[in-house]
């Protein structure tokens, strides 16, 4: 049985599929948000550490950016959630985030801290089009939007729903942005 793939990347022409690590990782899925968090104010609730990919696991990186560190962070309790932020050394600067206050039950009453965490490691890589990985998503864009685009499923193996019974059912994904020389990353919701 092949491990489920928790992130889709899509960096220089190629698509890698990120899966659950058997042993201890730089890139994980999910955890605790260990990075300060600064910038626009929001709340109550905080952001979820969705993952964080160290560019080990993206054979498509080169050079200096093999040691990139790169959080993906989004607001799993703000309904409709469109983020911007940049990464700085143990510190994500929210520019921009729509709607800047979180609900107590969405996207379900309870919904946990965090997500539970699994290291990550590369299952697979495949030369593809952009038009190739984005339609397997739904994504609408006829040209890459970024640099490196992160496409993140509601995991079906990790014993959490990101999005209550009828957003998984859905196929909801999040859809991460990101310019690495900027260290900026935008993120939204795309249902497939």
């Amino acid at each position: 049985m092949q491990p489920e793939p928790l992130i889709h990347v899509f960096h220089a022409g190629v698509a890698h599929t990120l899966v659950r690590a058997t042993q201890s990782s730089l890139s994980r899925f999910g955890g605790p948000l260990q990075d300060e968090v600064v910038g626009r104010p929001f709340g109550p609730r905080g952001l979820h550490a969705i993952a964080e990919l160290a560019g080990e696991h993206v054979p498509t990186l080169e050079g200096v950016r093999r040691s990139l560190r790169l959080p993906l962070v989004f607001g799993l309790c703000f309904d409709a959630c469109r983020i911007e932020y940049e990464h700085e050394l143990h510190r994500v600067r929210v520019l921009a985030l729509e709607p800047d206050r979180s609900s107590d039950d969405w996207p379900y009453r309870d919904y946990p801290p965090h997500l539970p965490f699994a290291p990550l490691a590369l299952g697979s890589s495949a030369r593809c089009a952009w038009s190739e990985f984005a339609a397997r998503f739904g994504h609408g864009a006829t040209r890459e939007p970024a640099e490196l685009v992160a496409v993140v499923p509601p995991p079906m193996t990790l014993g959490v729903s990101l999005w209550g019974r009828e957003g998984d059912a859905e196929g909801v994904s999040i859809v991460f942005e990101c310019e690495l020389d900027a260290r900026r990353v935008r993120a939204s919701t795309l249902a497939s």
